[in-house]
Order: C-alpha cells, then structure tokens, then sequence
C-alpha cells in the first residue's frame, strides 16, 4: 500500500472520531443544561438508574420508597432541604359545593413520609389526592379531580439552588379481569 493512501485513511478515521467526539460532548451538553434554557445547578439528584438535572416532572408509584441521593458537582458539606409544595391550585366539589384546594387548613406535607439522611432522602407516598381530600371531608364522594395530575412537587435546595420535581402518583389497578379478547382493568 502506499504510504500516502495510509495517511491519508488515518487522517480520515482521526477527523470522524474526533467529529463523533464533538457531537457527543455537545449532546451531554445540551442534556444536562435542559436545552440551556436554565441555568446550570450545581447539583444533581439520582434515585436508582433515573438522574434528574432539572425541573422536570416525574410519577411515584402508590407505597412505593423512593430513595433519592443529592449528589454535588463542586461542595460536598453543604446541607440540604427538601420540601413538599402544592404544585397547582385546583378546585373541586363535595355535595355540590365548590371547594379550592390550597385554601383548605390542613397541613399535607405531615401525609408524606420523607426520611433524611446525609447526602440522601426517601419519600413514601401512602396517600393518593382522593385519601387527602377524604382526611379533610370523611367518605363524600368528589367530583371534577384528575388522580393522574402533578398536584404535589418536591423542592429540593442544595446551596441557594433549587430544585423541583412535580410528582403524579401511580396507582395500582384495582382488579384485573382476563377475557378471551384481552385484559381489562
């Protein structure tokens, strides 16, 4: 072979893997600043295989423990805190009453089971937004509410920086039926 076609293949694989080096820095880039539509934060949480970078929603599972760790990209001795807000205000009925949600006095953050440790939390959710509504009312039946709505978020603050998961709940299904044509629940 000729020594002139050889260099001229290496520098054809050297340009397209440094090129594939590029696009791939850009798109981890682009990942974790959220498009650059946020500014970056100097922290990151992890809960199993799911790393959260920015304010993005995310859905629980009902009594499910949820572990999350706080992991710091510059200082490892700051303390954190993480909170529970109501994420949007909504209304709804009880015996044809009209009710706001935010404007009811009971405490909701108590109903979450969050447990703190160093650089890590877990969160239970043992409630669904119907069991809350029910604290508060008894057994009234409610109208016009969406289980599957983002109606709680956690806030998570690490060094001025904040943080913020607004969270579904996943409810298992209450009975399954199986049918020659398919699976009902």
């Amino acid at each position: 072979m000729n020594k002139s076609l050889v260099k001229n293949i290496l520098v054809v694989c050297t340009s397209a893997i440094l090129l594939a080096g590029i696009v791939a820095g850009s798109v981890y880039l682009w990942k974790i600043t959220n498009g650059f539509e946020k500014e970056p934060i100097g922290f990151y949480v992890k809960s199993g295989d799911n790393l959260f970078l920015y304010d993005q929603n995310i859905s629980l599972k009902y009594k499910e423990k949820y572990k999350f760790q706080i992991i710091s990209t510059y200082n490892h001795d700051e303390k954190y805190n993480v909170s529970i807000k109501l994420n949007k205000d909504f209304s709804f009925t009880v015996n044809e009453q009209s009710y706001t949600f935010s404007k009811l006095d009971y405490d909701y953050e108590d109903l979450f089971n969050l447990e703190f440790n160093t650089n890590e939390f877990s969160i239970v959710l043992n409630y669904t937004i119907i069991d809350i509504l029910h604290i508060k009312f008894s057994d009234e039946d409610f109208n016009d509410i969406n289980v599957n709505d983002y109606y709680f978020r956690l806030e998570i603050e690490f060094n001025n920086q904040l943080l913020t998961l607004p969270f579904n709940l996943i409810l298992p299904p209450e009975s399954i039926y199986i049918e020659n044509s398919g699976v009902i629940f």
